[in-house]
């Protein structure tokens, strides 16, 4: 947008304006628009999502070792938050503990499919979940189950609507 009046109406600053290098090195990157201020509380007294947020943070910092017992801590406090369980899985899986990654997928693939997703988010976990229980499954030696990405008969993703068998069609 070169024309100033167009910017001005947009609300966007005047390109000929100085910069303040002091301010534009405080807001640098998109952090700043979704930082919180941080209080400084022990672990235990965060929320669920204080803890899922927190873990992320470290895991994309590749920190596993402080990752993996925050979302555990994430999940003691509520054992059915699917993202933390999707997660978890997943690192889990990346660990080789491939029976309790699908453990942990299926249960989020059951909570999710109880209040039949609607939701683009709900949706997207459910696509999530479902791809890495696959995964986990086929790396189990269950190639069938995994290409179907049906877990284990009589699971919970089975009694709330998942397919048993591949000749079964939705």
């Amino acid at each position: 947008m070169k024309n100033p009046h167009v910017r001005e109406k947009l609300g966007l600053p005047d390109k000929l304006a100085p910069v303040d290098s002091v301010k534009l090195s405080e807001t640098d990157g998109l952090e700043s628009l979704f930082t919180v201020p941080m209080v400084k509380k022990p672990v235990q007294d965060l929320s669920v999502l204080e803890l899922f947020n927190l873990s992320i943070k470290h895991l994309s910092e590749e920190e596993r070792d402080r990752t993996v017992p925050l979302l555990r801590l994430a999940l003691e406090k509520d054992p059915e938050y699917v993202r933390a369980l999707i997660v978890m899985g997943q690192i889990l899986m990346k660990d080789d503990k491939l029976v309790e990654a699908t453990e942990l997928l299926e249960r989020a693939i059951a909570k999710l499919l109880v209040g039949h997703p609607t939701e683009v988010e709900e949706i997207d976990h459910l696509i999530l979940a479902s791809l890495w229980s696959g995964v986990a499954l086929a790396k189990q030696g269950k190639v069938a189950e995994g290409r179907n990405c049906t877990p284990r008969k009589n699971s919970k993703y089975e009694r709330a609507g998942g397919r048993k068998d591949q000749n079964t069609l939705l």
